[in-house]
């Protein structure tokens, strides 16, 4: 029988939950207009045991704990109640194995818990169990949104099949590991090595985009009334990491002048140096003479 009609082990025996008022939050949620807000463990209980046995549905005491999935689902949490309601459910959901429905809710309630889970090591005793493209889809994806460790994306560049689209789930992994700010130098030479000219664009632009926010621009801002601030060099280190910048000068060698046009905007002068050759559309000229690095 699947974990998700089997009763819940509580943290301590409850009192008797309000019937009438969960019947009625029940009720006036199937309209999709309202959540029904749990507020109490005997809440989850009485709910969890008289649930419509249908395991879409029961995923909806689990998605709550997803941030790509909380806004679908029609049952939340109150915030003096969640994180306890979390481990209930994941001691509930624990070595699922290679169950794939309860390995999905094993894999939202642990990344709920901690962003410093070793999902290179998860998905290695993933493979070597056996368990499936699903199971493995999971930890995967979720890794690509929280992973800091540049051998995790390593592994996911290499283990990408060649086959239609690969190019761009090579790109999609490089932009996560930009973003998540999990660059190695390694790392570096495959992205520079497997993203299109395009792609390298886009991730430049992304770099550009870290760079913006740590001079504290907000969305609304216009590139015009950041340009001042592109200095020659940053006394912040943290404007932009050596990682970072040297993986803008692979791409710009790589992928040619028109990457040169993005980094030239930003790149501080000591990254700029290997570059000048390529340098040689008006919009890199320009660039350079804006901020001082060449007259």
């Amino acid at each position: 029988m699947s974990r998700y009609f089997s009763p819940l082990k509580m943290i301590e025996a409850q009192q008797k939950a309000d019937h009438e008022d969960l019947l009625r939050k029940v009720l006036s949620s199937f309209g999709g207009k309202k959540s029904i807000k749990i507020e109490s463990f005997s809440e989850l209980e009485y709910l969890w045991s008289n649930y419509p046995n249908n395991i879409e549905l029961k995923k909806n005491f689990i998605y709550p704990f997803d941030k790509i999935m909380k806004d679908v689902s029609n049952i939340s949490y109150s915030k003096d109640i969640k994180d306890l309601c979390a481990e209930i459910l994941l001691n509930h959901f624990k070595d699922s194995g290679i169950d794939q429905i309860e390995s999905e809710a094993e894999v939202i309630l642990k990344n709920y818990f901690s962003e410093e889970i070793d999902y290179l090591k998860n998905i290695n005793i993933i493979r070597s169990m056996h368990m499936g493209r699903y199971v493995l889809s999971k930890w995967v994806r979720y890794g690509l949104a929280n992973s800091k460790d540049p051998l995790f994306y390593e592994d996911c560049m290499v283990n990408t099949d060649k086959k239609r689209g690969y190019l761009d789930k090579k790109y999609m992994i490089a932009k996560a590991a930009v973003k998540n700010s999990a660059l190695s130098s390694e790392l570096n030479q495959i992205i520079a090595r497997s993203v299109t000219k395009r792609r390298a664009k886009d991730l430049c632009w992304e770099m550009k985009s870290k760079v913006d926010k740590r001079l504290g621009a907000k969305k609304s801002k216009h590139f015009y009334n950041l340009k001042h601030k592109y200095k020659k060099s940053y006394e912040d280190e943290g404007i932009i990491s050596d990682l970072e910048a040297k993986l803008c000068v692979l791409l710009s060698l790589r992928r040619g002048e028109d990457v040169c046009d993005i980094v030239t905007s930003f790149l501080p002068e000591k990254y700029c140096v290997f570059i000048f050759p390529l340098c040689t559309n008006n919009t890199s000229v320009n660039n350079l003479r804006r901020r001082l690095i060449i007259r």
